[in-house]
């Protein structure tokens, strides 16, 4: 068990069955043609990110990492299929225009794929899969671009700014980045996060499980960027550290 506000096994075992059954359930309305043609790309969007809530959760259980490496090619699989722009874009205006970045949610999701990605040490070819989603989009992020060149080992525009506020502390001033300011960005990482659709999940824990556990997968990730002393942090409860031990230990020189 990882996870340190909720350590019920069952109660995460009961977690992943429901993420499942209403994954297994909403592609099979897609399939039998019960889901209207004009909502079929957000119950699919629906679907990417209830399996990313499900890896997740796997992940809060205490789950092998091996095994959540798997899980992710899955993730991915699904958010192919579930990233369509006009739902995923931020929006405004009548008539509605479509700005070239995401919505809060959404960057969230955006970055900790993009943060797993380098934290599970994964293939070229889900690399490639989550750069051409970026392409597509047309999104120049600070943030985004510097997990994304991580990945590619491309140089990518640092001309840009990060979105949104609550994620500027692990991209803000690119190589000025250090464990000082990680430690900082960790510690106010909860109360920052009040905007997001998640923030809130705890309280559900004993009622309806919406809660799957808080990480700053972000953090861990810049944090093998930078190749960071992370000892000052490193027992931060919402930092996947064992994430950044796998990557260390099994990313290539």
């Amino acid at each position: 068990m990882r996870d340190t506000l909720v350590d019920d096994y069952q109660y995460y075992t009961s977690y992943i069955n429901t993420k499942e059954e209403l994954i297994a359930d909403s592609m099979k309305r897609i399939e039998n043609g019960t889901v209207l043609h004009d909502r079929i790309p957000l119950v699919q969007h629906r679907i990417f990110v209830k399996s990313l809530e499900k890896l997740i959760a796997m992940y809060s259980m205490g789950e092998q990492l091996e095994s959540l490496k798997a899980e992710y090619v899955i993730v991915l699989n699904y958010m192919v299929t579930g990233w369509d722009n006009h739902i995923v874009k931020f929006k405004k205006g009548r008539p509605q225009v479509i700005y070239d970045k995401y919505m809060l949610n959404e960057y969230c999701y955006m970055v900790w794929m993009l943060s797993l990605a380098i934290l599970l040490v994964v293939s070229d070819k889900e690399i490639n899969i989550l750069s051409t989603l970026i392409e597509n989009g047309n999104i120049d992020d600070e943030l985004i671009n510097l997990l994304l060149s991580a990945l590619t080992g491309k140089k990518i525009s640092d001309t840009s700014k990060t979105t949104y506020k609550p994620f500027e502390g692990v991209s803000k001033d690119g190589d000025k980045i250090d464990n000082k300011s990680m430690k900082k960005y960790l510690d106010k990482w909860y109360s920052n996060t009040k905007l997001l659709m998640w923030h809130n999940y705890k309280i559900s824990v004993n009622t309806t499980k919406y809660y799957y556990g808080y990480w700053s997968f972000e953090a861990a990730a810049i944090t093998c960027i930078k190749d960071l002393d992370d000892s000052n942090y490193r027992d931060n409860k919402y930092y996947p550290k064992d994430l950044v031990d796998y990557y260390r230990s099994n990313h290539p020189a």
